[in-house]
């Protein structure tokens, strides 16, 4: 494009080069023009006081958490096997079958072992603590999705942000199907929970907000979070 009386007082910029330039009537005369770029706001986590569990069986320390009136491991459960070797969970799995997961994730358990897999005097969620843990979220952040308050405050690929105000730190886990694959990694977090001795997976995710899925079939290996009888 020409500079000339036509073009007088036009501006052009290139934003490959960050240069405005702008005609005088003869000449083109530049400068450097850095665009202002909008800075998200990062996402500030909630203080929350914690407690801690240490498991005898092999000496691993978790974060604990009250909500309501229940105290709640505020991360996976990571057993597999106890330090005398007696007590082995065969019927778990890091995602990925990747070790790393585990100290990530915490272990996905089958069935079987999710029933026996909480240390002494905890145990599996019941349907009705999930349902006291829903409700006192609810009532104490009653503008909030559960999303926003029980989520950790990365890991999720979604659109999602979260300042863990629970404490409950979620971390999207996902799971393996019973042909073995692992999916939902970063999309969705699965918890079990005892309902009347029939087992079903509680689910976090971008449409979830720990709402109990069908009857789970036994090959399915999901989170674990045990409460303190």
């Amino acid at each position: 494009m020409s500079c000339s009386a036509a073009t007088n007082g036009w501006t052009v910029y290139n934003t490959d080069t960050q240069i405005l330039s702008t005609c005088d009537g003869a000449r083109w005369n530049d400068e450097v023009v850095v665009l202002c770029k909008h800075e998200e706001e990062p996402v500030q986590e909630v203080s929350v006081t914690y407690g801690t569990l240490t498991d005898a069986r092999d000496g691993q320390t978790y974060k604990t958490v009250v909500i309501g009136e229940k105290e709640w491991m505020a991360e996976n459960l990571n057993f597999y096997k106890s330090t005398d070797g007696s007590i082995v969970m065969d019927s778990s799995f890091c995602y990925d079958d990747n070790p790393a997961n585990c100290e990530k994730y915490g272990r996905l358990y089958q069935e079987f072992d999710a029933a026996e897999a909480c240390p002494e005097g905890w145990s599996m969620p019941t349907e009705i603590d999930w349902f006291d843990f829903t409700r006192v979220l609810k009532n104490e952040f009653p503008d909030k999705n559960l999303n926003e308050v029980t989520r950790a405050t990365s890991g999720w690929d979604d659109e999602w942000k979260s300042n863990n105000a629970s404490g409950f730190s979620a971390v999207a886990a996902g799971m393996r199907n019973s042909e073995g694959d692992y999916v939902d990694e970063e999309y969705r977090a699965y918890f079990w929970g005892d309902k009347g001795m029939v087992y079903y997976a509680w689910t976090l995710g971008w449409l979830s907000e720990f709402t109990a899925g069908s009857r789970i079939y036994a090959y399915y290996a999901y989170s674990l979070r045990c409460v303190k009888n």
